[in-house]
């Protein structure tokens, strides 16, 4: 069963393309999804996929209807791949638009994506459709914060027991959360200001 069907379709790739700064937008359903603002510190991996994929392999191809569909390689032939969907359809593309699938992916995701066998499209997307699933909808990539449109009210996600929660704590030990990003964001910002102090007192002293 394809894991994207009703999910983001219309996706734009957003990490095989290296800018150092960029934007990604995708539609749900036909309606606009606010974009991912990403950054080089997400593209730190590069893949050769046509290195590591081979006949028998598990792979993700493009399709029209559900953006993303798994598959299975049945013949390579130079530049071009041939492999049967799990819709039972025989497809036959270039072989740079094939990524491997990781055959261990746990149910549920993980929740910092630098986790993943592999950092492509498809394997981002189904990670966050997983944790979508469960009601996640927050996902750490480094320490960069992913959100999603939930398109519902999830109870108690921003209550102050759960803020109280994240003061002080290292980010990654506990689940992704804004909260995380904004403990750490003000705790880095006295560690900058005692630097910037500790400069600005060296120089009055050295006159």
């Amino acid at each position: 069963m394809d894991p994207f069907r009703g999910y983001l379709v219309n996706v734009k790739p957003f990490l095989l393309g290296y800018p150092k700064k960029f934007k990604h937008s995708a539609t749900w359903n036909g309606n606009a999804v606010s974009p991912f603002v990403c950054s080089e510190n997400l593209v730190k991996r590069e893949y050769s996929t046509s290195a590591s994929i081979i006949v028998g392999s598990q792979v993700w191809v493009e399709d029209p209807g559900v953006a993303w569909i798994d598959a299975e390689v049945l013949e390579i032939n130079d530049k071009e791949v041939k492999v049967k969907c799990s819709s039972e359809k025989e497809v036959v593309t270039k072989v740079t638009r094939v990524y491997p699938k990781d055959p261990e992916f746990r149910e549920g995701g993980v929740d910092d994506m630098t986790k993943l066998a592999y950092l492509h499209e498809p394997g981002v997307l189904r990670n966050l459709k997983s944790r979508f699933d469960m009601n996640e909808i927050y996902t750490y990539t480094g320490n960069i914060l992913i959100a999603v449109n939930p398109f519902k009210r999830i109870p108690n996600i921003y209550d102050k027991s759960v803020m109280e929660k994240y003061k002080g704590v290292a980010l990654g030990e506990l689940s992704p959360h804004p909260y995380a990003i904004a403990d750490m964001a003000y705790r880095q910002s006295f560690i900058f200001l005692a630097a910037y102090f500790d400069l600005v007192a060296k120089r009055v002293i050295m006159g």
